[in-house]
């Protein structure tokens, strides 16, 4: 998942800087951050799509949840903070369900 990737960097800084969390942009943080990206963008893992919703429960919770997210940035809060907790929420989503699917991964191309 690229744009996961692109904004764990963001939110890691945003969140260092609300919260005044230094050790979120130290380098070895950074280092297990983007190593830890890179081998999920190529690993077969499967990660929910935000395309097609399989409920408008899950629709709605993604949207307010992004909503919340930037109200907050707007409004000079952690709104970092709140977005890198959704972005380990989803990482982790993908990676119970691979515990619990018993080993689902995308379609590999041969």
């Amino acid at each position: 998942p690229t744009p996961v990737a692109a904004l764990l960097v963001t939110t890691m800084i945003m969140t260092r800087h609300e919260l005044g969390v230094p050790a979120l942009t130290s380098p070895a943080a950074l280092t297990v951050a983007l190593v830890g990206a890179a081998v999920l963008m190529v690993a077969p893992i499967r990660f929910p799509a935000f395309k097609h919703f399989r409920s408008r429960a899950m629709m709605v919770a993604y949207f307010a949840t992004m909503a919340v997210g930037v109200t907050l940035l707007v409004v000079h809060q952690p709104g970092g903070a709140v977005l890198l907790g959704f972005l380990g929420v989803y990482l982790a989503r993908g990676l119970v369900g691979l515990v619990i699917g018993g080993g689902r991964v995308r379609d590999q191309v041969p």
